[in-house]
């Protein structure tokens, strides 16, 4: 800006002079440029020209600081991801309750947010067993039996990825024992672009002593 600013000061300067005047022999040298001879109508054409630059460049400016605020600032450093977990009794089969795992990831910001590390693990609490607080838990109760433990992203991928406003489903088909009495369910993923960290979500459920009269429908608001 500030040499665009000079080059229409100097235009502006000749414009003042007039012909005659940046005619004469020795004339000096202003800001390190030659006064050179020009009429008033080229003058005029060079102020068009310099304010037509001018406007070229601001509207470049301008176009890479909006660019700039949306796919780099709108990245969002925190990004409004909400998450939630749940699982969805099937039905049972032989001495199994086949199950449906459920991740739900709602996008609520403005950009897409890709991620990857989407791992789960599934434990169970079996009627006999003793209620025993952890501290890796932050002395929650534990369930002691691992049930079942993987990813929601197939292995044939590395990522997954929401886009604004969507609220996307993943889910697992897995199976517990029907002698379970109850059940937690853990998932979490990290950011692909290296944030170092991510969200989690979980959920502890009863399992179902009879399917017919105790069997969990899924939620009427989650299509």
């Amino acid at each position: 800006m500030k040499v665009l600013a000079a080059i229409v000061f100097v235009l502006v300067a000749q414009l003042a002079l007039g012909p005659a005047e940046a005619q004469q022999p020795g004339a000096p040298v202003v800001g390190f440029i030659a006064m050179t001879p020009v009429t008033r109508s080229e003058l005029a054409r060079n102020l068009a020209q310099a304010a037509q630059g001018g406007v070229t460049a601001l509207a470049l400016i301008v176009g890479g600081i909006w660019a700039y605020r949306k796919f780099v600032l709108g990245q969002e450093k925190y990004p409004h991801i909400e998450t939630s977990a749940d699982i969805n009794f099937i039905g049972k089969h032989e001495d199994h309750w086949v199950i449906e795992l459920i991740a739900w990831v709602e996008n609520k910001g403005t950009a897409q947010h890709r991620m990857s590390a989407f791992e789960f693990d599934l434990y169970h609490l079996l009627a006999d067993d003793t209620l025993e607080e952890e501290e890796r838990f932050g002395g929650q109760v534990a369930f002691p039996h691992l049930t079942k433990k993987g990813s929601f992203i197939p292995k044939r991928y590395t990522f997954f990825f929401v886009d604004p406003g969507v609220k996307a489903k993943y889910s697992y088909i897995t199976k517990v024992p029907a002698g379970a009495n109850m059940l937690i369910f853990h998932w979490s993923f990290k950011y692909a672009d290296g944030r170092g960290y991510g969200h989690t979500a979980e959920i502890t459920k009863r399992v179902p002593k009879r399917e017919a009269e105790d069997f969990v429908q899924p939620r009427p608001d989650i299509v």
